[in-house]
C-alpha cells in the first residue's frame, strides 16, 4: 500500500527480516491530514489496549505492482500513539474527529473484567491530550456492533442478557452526548434470542441492513425517515458462513473475508448471487495461516472499489530472534463484470501492501479496525 515513503516496505525477505526494526511513533489522527486507518493491538493476556494509525490517503492504485518483487526496503516497528486499558471486550469505532470504545466489560476496584458496561468511551483527535471521557450507553453491551452513518453510531446487539425491555439497538449522537434506542422491525424483536445477524452500512443510500442469517430474512433502516423496510428479497445464507458486519463497495457488494480459507465471500444485492473466490495476489504479501492457526484481521471498504485486509502472519520476524508481530496492510480491488456469454464474472486482487512490525507478542486484537 503506497503511504507514507518512510513507512514502506515492499516485500519480506531474508536479508529485511534479520535487521532490527527502526520504530516509529504513530500520529494522533489529524482531519485536517487526511484519513488514517486506526486499530487496536496488544497482549492478549494484558490489561493494556494500544492504538495506532497508518495514513491511508496517498494509498493510489498501482497495478504495476508485485508484492515479492522491488527491493527490500528499512523495516518499520511501530509505536502506539495511546495506551489505554480499556476492555478488549469493547467494540472500536470512529465518528468524525473521535474514536469510541464502545461497551465491554468493567473490572471494579481492580478486580478481573468480568462486569458487562453501558459506558461508552470517547478518544478527541483534536484534544489529545485530554485522554478517554466517559459517556453512557442505554444498555450493557459486549462486542456489539456498530455502524457509524451520517456523524452517528448505530449500535446493535451485544446485550449482556435477554431482558426484553433493554433496547436490542441505538444510536449515539457525538454531537449531543446522547443515546436514545431507535424502533425495530416487529420479527426482530422475536428473532434475538434464537438468531444470528449480519449487518452493512450502505452509505450511497443511507441505509442499514439488518440479516438473519438463521431465517434468511433481511430489513433495512433509512436514518433520514427512521422507518424500516424488508429487503426486496430473501437472502439465503445455506452454506455460507458470515458473521458481524460487511465491508460494502461498489454500493451494493457485501464483503466478508473468510480466514480459515482465505477467501472472499461477497453477496451482491442488486445480483441476488453470492460469490466466493480468493484474493488474488494475498499469498505473495505474507504468510496464509492453516485453519487451525488463528488469523487476526479486520476488512473495511476504502472506496467504492477497494477494500482494505489488515492482518498478521505467522512468519517473518516471527522466525528470527527479535520475535515480533507482522502486520499486512493490505488494498483490495474487487469488481464484477459481464463475461462473454453474460454471465457475471467476480474479481478480487492486491494491488499494493504494505507491511509493519508490531512489538514483542503484540498482536491486533478483534476485527474492528475504522477509518477516521
Amino acid at each position: 500500500m503506497e503511504g507514507d515513503n518512510g513507512n514502506r516496505r515492499e516485500r519480506v525477505d531474508n536479508s529485511s527480516t534479520e535487521r532490527p526494526p527502526v520504530w516509529r511513533q504513530t500520529p494522533v489522527p489529524s482531519p485536517h491530514q487526511g484519513r488514517y486507518l486506526c486499530f487496536r493491538a496488544g497482549h492478549d493476556d494484558a490489561k493494556t489496549t494500544n492504538l495506532y494509525s497508518i495514513p491511508i490517503d496517498d494509498c493510489a492504485d498501482d497495478f504495476s505492482y508485485y508484492p515479492t518483487g522491488g527491493g527490500g526496503g528499512e523495516v518499520v516497528g511501530l509505536k502506539p500513539f495511546n495506551r489505554s486499558t480499556l476492555s478488549k471486550a469493547a467494540t472500536f469505532a470512529g465518528v468524525g474527529t473521535s474514536l469510541f470504545c464502545i461497551g465491554g466489560l468493567e473490572a471494579p476496584n481492580g478486580e478481573a473484567y468480568k462486569n458487562p458496561t453501558s459506558n461508552l468511551y470517547q478518544f478527541d483527535s483534536t484534544d489529545a491530550e485530554g485522554g478517554w471521557h466517559t459517556l453512557k450507553m442505554l444498555s450493557s453491551r459486549v462486542l456489539p456492533i456498530s455502524i457509524a452513518m451520517d456523524g452517528k453510531l448505530y449500535i446493535f446487539n451485544g446485550c449482556a442478557d435477554e431482558d426484553p425491555s433493554r433496547p436490542w439497538a441505538e444510536v449515539f449522537d457525538p454531537s449531543w452526548d446522547s443515546s436514545p434506542s431507535f424502533p425495530l422491525p416487529p420479527p426482530v424483536g422475536c428473532l434475538r434470542r434464537c438468531s444470528e445477524f449480519v449487518y452493512a452500512a450502505l452509505h450511497s443510500s443511507k441505509r442499514i441492513l439488518v440479516a438473519s442469517t438463521t431465517f434468511n430474512v433481511a430489513y433495512v433502516y433509512h436514518v433520514v425517515d427512521g422507518d424500516w423496510k424488508q429487503l426486496d428479497h430473501n437472502i439465503d445464507f445455506t452454506g455460507h458462513v458470515v458473521r458481524d458486519q460487511a465491508a460494502v463497495v461498489r454500493n451494493t457488494t457485501l464483503c466478508w473475508y473468510q480466514e480459515t480459507v482465505h477467501q472472499l465471500q461477497a453477496y451482491d444485492l442488486d445480483l441476488k448471487r453470492w460469490f466466493n473466490y480468493p484474493v488474488k495476489g494475498l499469498e505473495k504479501v505474507g504468510v496464509l495461516s492453516p485453519s487451525y492457526i488463528p488469523t487476526y484481521f479486520s476488512l473495511f471498504p476504502m472506496d467504492d472499489n477497494h477494500l482494505c485486509l489488515l492482518w498478521m502472519d505467522h512468519s517473518g520476524y516471527a522466525c528470527t530472534p527479535y520475535r515480533y508481530g507482522l502486520l499486512h496492510c493490505t488494498k483490495i480491488r474487487v469488481s464484477i463484470k459481464v463475461g462473454t456469454q453474460g454471465e457475471h464474472e467476480f474479481d478480487a486482487f492486491v494491488v499494493s501492501s504494505t507491511s509493519y512490525v508490531l512489538e514483542e507478542g503484540v498482536a491486533l486484537l478483534g476485527n474492528d479496525a475504522c477509518v477516521l
